[in-house]
């Protein structure tokens, strides 16, 4: 592994480590919402006691599905990291700087994105 002052050189090098420590984030955060779902049983005749786990799970659900849709958003996001492309838009194939890649994953510049989100509005 690349000691970190040459990952501050290397914008790749840096977003792959990034993104595996995102990776690690919501793989827990999946499995530990599993877990509070597994755990939760409503037994309760209490109304009051009931709609709390009922909206306990439906919190525990919501995050199950936000952390696996992260999940799959940065192992595609590694799998492009590996073939080179991740710094390259999909669509124009300009270059994508490093600082919207941590903090967006996106897969286009942002002038690309821009048509998509126009598109999208107008189709809306």
């Amino acid at each position: 592994m690349q000691n970190t002052s040459e990952s501050k050189h290397n914008p790749v090098q840096l977003i792959i480590e990034k993104l595996k420590e995102e990776l690690t984030k919501a793989q827990d955060t999946y499995i530990d919402s599993k877990e509070l779902l597994s755990e939760s049983t409503i037994i309760s005749p209490d109304d009051g006691d009931t709609s709390s786990q009922l909206e306990q799970r439906a919190l525990a659900e919501a995050a199950m599905k936000r952390a696996s849709i992260k999940t799959r958003r940065i192992t595609k996001a590694l799998a492009r990291a590996k073939d080179g492309t991740i710094t390259e838009c999909v669509d124009c194939e300009g270059e994508i700087p490093t600082k919207r890649i941590l903090f967006t994953m996106s897969t286009r510049c942002i002038h690309c994105q821009e048509i998509v989100d126009a598109q999208q509005r107008h189709f809306a």
